[in-house]
């Protein structure tokens, strides 16, 4: 082939190239992509059953954890959690149905429903709505109890002994599929694992689910029962967990977060559809961000790269700035490698701009895969109310730590039209939103 020919070949497929490039980007700025908004939000917690109750005990800095029940802790070194001593929901679920079901699954539930009625809908959906009902409850561990338990009936007694419905009641998928069957949505289901970044990759999958037009409505969420033998021995060999059963996000003396259980359930719905409905509206979730570490499986890089890149990503998305944001809800372990480098994070993303920022587990504890959603469902009360919870136990600041906290004995009467929520998790697991009031 002469020069000729292969110059003319050249141009002809640059032009063909641009061409498709340009009618990609034409069909890119086309698509309508959806506004997501929160319309019902619903929790289980050591505080009670609803979020007004979790709420209360937040605002009052009341203890929520006790010395665990669950299980003799004889020869455990941590005695100390956030347990939820209600295993039944007579008001929620059947009592024929309880032996099926997993409180992690119980748990899931009762958040479930209580988020759809607070979002004004009435249950079981009916077609062909229900098909554009989504749900997405994630779980880091799953059925622990039932996993223990059904082992060792297992050793003790043999195979045929062990529960047919072993399997489904320890799989992490099973609340998703469990709230979908009550409340009959057939529309998008699945679940996220993300060990403690779970709740908040459901909300924020969510969110792409109704914003790329797969679903009107998501329910959304994370839920975790992990105050088990092996759940508290196996975080507290990792030296995961406080020995003195004190949650000290950025302190000096933290040594470790105090296990805490529960679930968190946010319905998001398409704009459009909440505001024809006349439904409530809570916030708008605005962005999102997903990166990973890739460093090491439980300790995060001291630069934290990775949370600062799931930070800038969420704002990108949002179209916002850091300037923008005012209040900031960070993962914030009260570990020793975790606290500090998503103090850097924050550092170096928002470079001087102030907010303000406290951390829910100083009060909450960690409920593991739940603590994305919940700690979510905090910031919308507390944008809510106007009221932004103190960073708790938080006496001698660590150096290493110096973020815009809110440093106060009791709630700060504080108006705010944006938050940055952060979660992450064994794996390297990295998520954000950013949500805004309207």
């Amino acid at each position: 082939m002469s020069i000729f020919r292969q110059v003319k070949r050249l141009i002809k497929d640059s032009l063909v190239n641009l061409l498709l490039f340009g009618i990609r980007q034409l069909g890119v700025k086309a698509k309508v992509q959806k506004r997501v908004v929160v319309t019902g939000i619903g929790a289980v917690s050591p505080s009670g059953i609803g979020v007004e109750a979790m709420w209360k005990d937040i605002l009052e800095g009341q203890n929520i954890f006790s010395p665990i029940t669950g299980f003799d802790t004889t020869g455990f070194d941590v005695t100390i959690a956030g347990e939820i001593k209600q295993r039944d929901f007579p008001d929620f679920l059947e009592k024929k149905k309880l032996k099926a079901l997993d409180p992690f699954v119980r748990y899931a539930l009762v958040a479930a429903k209580l988020a759809v009625k607070d979002a004004g809908f009435k249950t079981p959906f009916e077609i062909p709505f229900a098909e554009e009902i989504g749900v997405l409850v994630g779980s880091g561990i799953g059925g622990l109890s039932t996993l223990e338990t059904q082992l060792q009936v297992l050793i003790e007694k043999g195979p045929r002994k062990v529960s047919p419905r072993v399997i489904p009641m320890i799989i992490c998928d099973s609340g998703s599929g469990e709230i979908a069957n009550e409340l009959n949505a057939k529309g998008p289901n699945f679940s996220v694992i993300s060990a403690c970044a779970s709740g908040l990759h459901s909300l924020g999958t969510g969110f792409i689910a109704i914003k790329d037009g797969y679903a009107k409505v998501m329910i959304c969420g994370g839920t975790e029962a992990s105050i088990t033998k092996l759940g508290i021995a196996g975080f507290s060999q990792a030296g995961a967990l406080s020995l003195k059963g004190i949650s000290r996000p950025f302190d000096k003396e933290r040594d470790g977060f105090v296990m805490a259980e529960g679930a968190g359930v946010l319905v998001l719905e398409e704009y459009e559809h909440a505001v024809k409905r006349d439904a409530i509206i809570y916030a708008e979730i605005c962005g999102f961000g997903m990166t990973d570490d890739a460093h090491h499986s439980t300790s995060p890089p001291k630069d934290g790269n990775g949370i600062a890149r799931a930070m800038r990503s969420a704002l990108i998305g949002s179209e916002m700035n850091p300037e923008d944001i005012d209040y900031v809800n960070p993962h914030a372990p009260a570990t020793f490698s975790g606290d500090p480098a998503e103090a850097t994070a924050i550092k170096e993303v928002f470079r001087g701009h102030r907010y303000l920022a406290s951390a829910t587990k100083s009060i909450l504890g960690h409920t593991l895969g739940a603590a994305g959603a919940l700690e979510t469902i905090v910031c919308i009360l507390s944008m809510r109310d106007g009221l932004i919870h103190p960073t708790y136990n938080l006496l001698h600041p660590d150096d290493n730590c110096d973020i815009w906290h809110a440093r106060s004995s009791s709630p700060l009467n504080r108006k705010f039209k944006t938050f940055m929520k952060n979660s992450c998790g064994f794996g390297g697991h990295n998520a954000v939103i950013v949500a805004r009031k309207i």
